[in-house]
């Protein structure tokens, strides 16, 4: 008995033994969100896999033989410009780094080529697609009372808690909302504010080239959403490094008190399938494969709140006599999602008698200046049905123009903050309504595309089979520069030109130039000469300076056609500042490519199989030529800095309204 009870006495003595579990199945799904550490330790449990490495750089190396600007990328005299990178260089040493597992391979991969700051260059897996890495405090840019400038946390930071879904948990940790709204920020990370985002931040930020730029990326402003105006939160708000559980910052409070706060940030499995993964392998083979099913959501933690638009004020129109029915058209249809702002403003410009009107394209006139209009572009890209939503596009931007004529508009503010781009379509039609039919022969850029064995053969395929679908290679997709629609047997690698970059010699295709099919459609519907064109003293580019791709081009063509000038808000106007990015001609992805080889029933061992796992792969395809500020030269690749620039007030964040008059008041005093 005696005996018994000591080896019960023992029993309960013995320390319990943990039971061994992979750091995945300890993300508990009913969790309100994971910190980085833990689902760092959950990717690193994937196992290396030496066949996934050859099977994505061999897919990664073939498709970036055809990326135009690598010659570019390995220096350039403006400082602007010089990102300093031999891309290929990094991929042959990423195949011969040893890794601990998959995912720091990847992230090496990603890493490196996010170093480019090009927005049109990427390799996204499955890690960094299907989780939201935020912290939900964003910060603002504004002019202090000194002059210079002082980095804040917004006054409406309440609604950016309740848009990341993270009110209750800041909540939870202490922190007040309402205390901290427009408190202004001393220190992040022991540094001071503007310290860390010059020194820190900006170089990790990517998609721009210009440090200026990637300094206005960190910060919250305006932005349009499904056709809804609403603010973007900043890069600030994000992390892909998984390096800190949380950011510190010590901020001066609207009351006068200093507090130090801990930021965590918010990681959160963004499917609809509950994660319950047993190991890092399980995980990898039925979110990361090829063949997974496991999709990811869009803006999963995105407010419920609404902002229902309002409706489109009276118009009238002298275009062709269908389009009352094209306009009733495309606004039963576009968009085909909810009309929700994610961040809504307290002053939405969209809800004042200002607004003549425009959805992905707005417009409106000003309190102070009735003769400026504002014309906002926030996207290139409509959401919802493709082609009724670009259609809307064009609708919305010929009754935009119109109304501004009927209200006595004679000069405009084109801001196109936070534009990153879309269909190259769509910026053809703003070039030709915003000048008729003035500069045809002009309409968007001379391009060329790298001339590889690669890009030929696909070429070539295109030639073996006129009848296969158009595509990205074939020839009846452009036009020669005098408006003569290439056909189908054309190959437009012969005899192909060369140019000398970086002591490289880079081959690339003859001059070919988009496709105008698009505007002729629409050009029937209302003819573009209806369109009265702005002189180029009367339009002014305003906004962050962050328009990119499509956007850019549209812009970049006002630039060299029009001379058209800008006035760009920056934390530094006494420093140069662009107004425009990533503005290749064309950017791809490899989906994109493999897409276009099945339809041809391509074979070529010059493109490798595809890829054995999820994973985005983007590069700039085709570059566009300056025709006029630097002949010769890629325009991604010559400087434009804005010829105005000013520093942006606390007021001028609130109402966007407020901060356009502003600017009138600059321009056109």
């Amino acid at each position: 008995m005696l005996s018994a009870l000591l080896m019960v006495a023992s029993a309960a003595a013995a320390p319990l033994q943990p039971v061994s579990s992979s750091p995945c199945a300890l993300l508990d799904s009913n969790a309100a969100y994971w910190t980085p550490s833990q689902v760092k330790a959950c990717f690193e449990s994937v196992p290396f896999d030496e066949s996934i490495r050859q099977n994505v750089l061999n897919v990664v190396t073939s498709l970036y033989t055809m990326a135009i600007f690598q010659f570019n990328q390995l220096g350039d005299e403006d400082p602007v410009l010089n990102q300093g990178i031999d891309i290929m260089g990094e991929f042959a040493r990423i195949n011969t780094t040893t890794y601990s597992s998959d995912f720091d391979f990847q992230f090496d991969l990603a890493t490196s080529i996010y170093a480019l700051n090009d927005g049109h260059y990427s390799w996204t897996p499955c890690y960094y697609a299907m989780f939201n890495y935020t912290q939900a405090i964003p910060i603002i840019s504004v002019q202090g009372p000194t002059g210079l400038p002082e980095v804040y946390i917004p006054p409406d930071l309440s609604v950016y808690l309740e848009g990341f879904n993270a009110t209750s948990i800041y909540s939870s940790l202490g922190l007040d909302a309402d205390e901290l709204a427009s408190a202004q920020v001393l220190e992040i990370e022991g540094l001071e504010a503007m310290d860390y985002l010059v020194d820190i931040a900006v170089p990790q930020a990517g998609v721009f080239q210009d440090p200026a730029q990637r300094l206005n990326y960190q910060f919250a402003g305006i932005t349009g959403r499904n056709g809804i105006f609403d603010r973007s939160a900043g890069h600030f708000t994000t992390t892909l490094t998984l390096e800190k559980d949380n950011i510190t910052m010590t901020v001066k409070t609207l009351k006068g008190d200093v507090v130090n706060l801990t930021l965590p940030y918010l990681v959160r499995w963004n499917s609809a399938v509950p994660f319950t993964f047993s190991s890092g392998k399980e995980f990898f083979q039925k979110v990361c494969s090829v063949n997974s099913t496991i999709t990811s959501l869009s803006n999963s933690t995105s407010s419920t709140n609404s902002t229902v638009p309002p409706p489109l004020p009276a118009n009238t129109t002298t275009g062709a006599p269908n389009f009352p029915d094209v306009v009733n058209r495309v606004y039963g249809t576009c968009p085909n999602l909810p009309n929700t702002a994610r961040f809504p403003l307290k002053n939405d410009p969209t809800l004042t008698p200002n607004y003549l009107g425009g959805r992905d394209i707005q417009f409106y006139t000003l309190p102070n200046k009735t003769d400026v209009g504002v014309i906002y572009v926030p996207t290139l890209d409509p959401a919802g049905n493709e082609d009724e939503c670009t259609t809307r596009f064009f609708v919305d931007s010929v009754l935009g123009l119109q109304n501004f004529s009927k209200n006595g508009i004679t000069k405009v503010l084109l801001d196109t903050t936070n534009d990153g781009g879309g269909f190259i379509s769509l910026a053809q039609l703003l070039e030709r309504l915003f000048t008729g039919e003035k500069y045809t022969p002009e309409n968007n850029f001379q391009t060329v595309f790298r001339k590889v064995p690669l890009s030929q053969a696909l070429l070539q395929a295109h030639l073996d089979n006129p009848s296969a679908p158009a595509n990205t290679f074939s020839p009846v997709s452009y036009r020669e520069t005098n408006l003569t629609d290439l056909s189908n047997n054309t190959n437009y690698f012969k005899p192909g030109l060369s140019r000398q970059i970086n002591n490289h010699t880079l081959y690339t295709s003859d001059y070919i130039s988009d496709s105008l099919d698009t505007l002729t459609v629409y050009n029937k519907v209302v003819p573009f000469t209806q369109m009265a064109p702005y002189a180029p003293s009367e339009i002014v580019i305003t906004g962050n300076g962050l328009s990119g791709s499509a956007c850019a081009s549209f812009i970049n063509f006002l630039i060299e056609y029009y001379n058209t000038t800008a006035c760009i808000h920056t934390p530094f106007p006494e420093k140069p500042i662009e107004y425009q990015a990533f503005s290749a001609a064309q950017s791809i992805t490899g989906g994109d490519i493999y897409d276009e080889a099945q339809s041809l029933n391509f074979t070529n061992p010059l493109l490798p199989p595809p890829l054995e796992v999820k994973g985005t792969i983007g590069f700039a395809l085709r570059g566009a030529l300056s025709p006029n500020i630097a002949p010769g030269k890629f325009v991604q690749y010559r400087t434009v800095p804005a010829e105005k620039t000013y520093q942006l007030t606390m007021e001028g964040y609130e109402d966007p309204l407020f901060n356009w008059g502003q600017v009138a008041d600059m321009v056109y005093p």
